[in-house]
């Protein structure tokens, strides 16, 4: 009951793709003003979740906010980005903020490519979050408002550091009485109520509607319960309906040749239908999207929280026809408890699992005393009691805060999203709810935690702005108030980029962990040199690299400099990764020069990230590619000869994104081309170059050019050959 309640089954979604649906976006929308009631979200940034029309004219557009993970903190900069630029939306309220600003030391500065590396490489490392990144960005202010009490939060923060020291009591004893539960059921439930319940926990588990409610209907209608009053599941039924009648290839069709018309706009085709932009007389030449408009009308009457009530009722009511004794009944309702307790012990529960448990107290805290949980439940209960002060204090500050009234959207974490809609609704607010697409991105724990434990650095110090994985569940954003410390050290580590063009270096300014005093100095040093010689390669920053004067320099002095790089590369802390597919590596293994260089990778504690075929047996892999520490082999499934296996990595491997995030990469695969990263032929020289071109941006970006990567790799072979292994890692 705490996962998302994801709608999978409604094509609207994934109909709507960017592909074929959106008109191309100019730099400002055009001059008829859109009502912001028309917002639609391309497909790859979010999905809407709920539309509310209130009384009153005003809207609020809440965005769910997934801390401490970066596909989604891209995702609402986008989102947010996108209501400033075409529906002119210029203020966010923030959880986990108590100042208001627009960074405007930051976002004055003028755009570059430096700077816009500079913004996604600490939003890609958690060091900014999506709003942060979108107003630093923005040509034109975005007002970032915090809508915390300092008080409160701190008290909230405490709450789950002292229970995430009870976290792992908590899993083990859940554990224990989870198997107690399910070795009663296997004892005394009968056939059909234990087949009901798998279905149901399965759907609790996963919270994929698509699954879970035909098979439910099946039930309800193979022992005639009467489900006429549940208006929401009725139209859920009838949503479906309707999309079964849509043709989709003919759909796409319509699409492509009706936005020709609208090109110059930038609206969504949901947008142009909602804002009345297509007439209904050249709708009627479109069949299909005729449909589209009649599942948008059904779509915007759903209202998630009341359907989630109507699917408990249905359950329940499926249960009460299958249950055949009291002592089934009464082990029914005590498996009904778990996942609301679960969510709350772990502290992933929503607003309604909350009001479930309130109206079962009694019997939930006989279940924590049998379960040996009441400590744990009780610190819980206080945690989420006090995420609901917070909650009152938020809808306080946007319905009477004079800088919060009209149009705004704000971020908070999905618990918040849920408790502020229903009193929007009291309120007579107009709302929408958009959820940031995800992706293949994970919600980082460690780096969540880290954020809310760490001190606050004082006003000379670094900063770090940082942006679970249920969106609907999240309580407590890891901000903290460090959005002026965002402004304050952004502007000297753009600087540092621009200077040293290393934009490792201007990461680590920005987190403190290089002193702007001695950078400035070594960088002038560096500057003030005369013409290269060997002899002062190794004095020379790599941070300056230049293609154009590497490729005029003399053979020799090629060699010093790259040899130079190897040993500085060797004695670098940062890990590096080298992507590359299981046979070329088994194969490139039997040339002894590149069994030495594999070592000295696995000693330098970087990563193999092998793409391994799944018709490739382990048993024949030499025993480094197996048992080595730092070699992480992921299988992927391509069915088609003609696409490397190398690319079904890059494209379809989550895990192998999340270490992407985490590590600069390069990839070896002989005659393969890829626009976006750098490319090393199969060879021992790969061994070597991967870490050189990986740890430094200048080198990476030369490196795109395969020209520049044959004149590395002749330049490094030669160095192998000349004997010099023990330096080249």
């Amino acid at each position: 009951m705490n996962k998302i309640l994801r709608l999978s089954i409604f094509l609207i979604p994934a109909l709507f793709a960017p592909g074929h649906l959106r008109a191309e976006t100019p730099a400002a929308p055009d001059n008829g003003n859109m009502s912001i009631d028309c917002l639609s979200v391309p497909d790859e940034i979010g999905r809407i979740k709920e539309r509310f029309k209130g009384s009153l004219p005003r809207t609020v557009i809440q965005i769910q906010d997934v801390h401490a993970h970066a596909v989604a903190q891209e995702n609402i900069a986008a989102i947010l980005t996108r209501l400033k630029t075409v529906f002119r939306v210029d203020r966010a309220a923030l959880e986990g903020a108590w100042i208001s600003t627009s960074l405007p030391k930051s976002r004055s500065l003028p755009s570059s490519r430096e700077k816009q590396l500079l913004a996604r490489t600490l939003m890609e490392e958690a060091l900014l979050s999506g709003p942060v990144y979108a107003a630093i960005l923005s040509p034109s202010p975005i007002t970032l408002v915090g809508i915390e009490d300092e008080t409160h939060y701190e008290k909230n923060r405490r709450l789950y550091l002292e229970h995430s020291k009870v976290r792992a009591t908590i899993a083990e004893k859940l554990a224990v009485y989870l198997d107690r539960l399910k070795h009663s059921q296997k004892t005394l439930w009968n056939p059909e109520l234990s087949a009901f319940y798998k279905l149901l926990d399965s759907y609790y588990m996963k919270g994929d509607l698509s699954v879970y409610l035909p098979g439910a209907l099946k039930v309800s209608e193979a022992h005639r319960i009467d489900l006429s009053d549940l208006e929401q599941i009725a139209l859920v039924r009838k949503i479906t309906a309707l999309e079964k009648q849509l043709e989709r290839e003919r759909f796409e069709k319509e699409t492509k040749q009706l936005l020709r018309e609208y090109k110059n706009m930038p609206y969504t085709l949901e947008e142009l239908i909602r804002g009345g932009r297509i007439p209904d007389e050249k709708l009627g030449f479109y069949p299909e999207i005729k449909k589209i408009q009649a599942l948008i009308k059904l779509r915007d009457s759903l209202l998630t929280a009341q359907l989630w009530l109507e699917l408990e009722t249905m359950a329940q009511r499926i249960a009460d026809s299958l249950i055949k004794n009291k002592d089934e009944n009464e082990l029914w309702q005590k498996t009904r408890r778990f996942y609301p307790v679960q969510g709350v012990l772990f502290l992933e529960a929503t607003p309604d699992t909350l009001v479930f448990l309130e109206k079962n107290l009694v019997a939930v805290r006989e279940d924590m005393t049998e379960a040996g949980l009441s400590e744990e439940f009780g610190l819980s209960l206080a945690f989420y009691a006090a995420v609901k002060e917070r909650d009152e204090i938020f809808a306080n500050k946007l319905l009477t805060d004079p800088s919060l009234q009209g149009t705004v959207a704000i971020v908070t974490g999905g618990f918040h999203t849920e408790g502020l809609s229903r009193k929007f609704r009291d309120a007579g607010i107009s709302y929408i709810t958009i959820s940031p697409e995800l992706g293949d991105g994970v919600f980082d724990k460690l780096l969540y935690e880290k954020r809310l434990t760490e001190p606050l650095v004082t006003a000379g110090q670094a900063s770090s702005v940082s942006a679970a994985p249920f969106t609907a569940s999240q309580t407590l954003s890891e901000l903290r108030n460090r959005l002026a410390r965002a402004d304050e050290r952004f502007p000297p580590s753009l600087d540092v980029l621009l200077e040293t063009k290393n934009i490792l270096t201007a990461v680590g300014v920005y987190k403190g962990d290089v002193p702007l005093s001695g950078l400035k100095k070594s960088a002038s040093s560096s500057y003030s040199q005369g013409p290269d010689s060997p002899a002062d390669v190794s004095r020379k920053s790599l941070a300056l690299f230049s293609a154009e004067s590497f490729i005029r320099q003399s053979r020799d002095s090629q060699l010093a400099e790259i040899r130079a790089w190897m040993e500085k590369s060797g004695r670098a802390d940062s890990r590096a990764m080298l992507a590359a597919e299981t046979e070329a590596m088994k194969k490139l293994l039997e040339n002894p020069v590149s069994e030495a260089l594999f070592d000295r990778m696995i000693e330098a504690g970087d990563i193999l990230a092998l793409a391994q075929n799944r018709t490739i047996d382990p048993a024949r892999l030499p025993d480094r590619l197996v048992f080595s520490k730092g070699v992480e082999r992921f299988e992927v499934r391509n069915e088609d000869p003609s696409l490397p296996d190398i690319e079904v990595l890059l494209q379809g491997t989550p895990r192998f994104k999340r270490f992407a995030q985490k590590y600069p990469f390069a990839i070896m695969k002989s005659g393969y081309a890829n626009e976006r990263f750098v490319v090393l032929p199969e060879s021992p020289a790969a061994l070597v170059l991967y870490r050189l071109i990986a740890l430094d941006a200048g080198l990476y970006r030369a490196a795109r050019n395969p020209e520049f990567v044959k004149l590395l790799e002749g330049l490094v072979a030669e160095i192998l050959s000349s004997g010099i292994v023990e330096r080249a890692a």
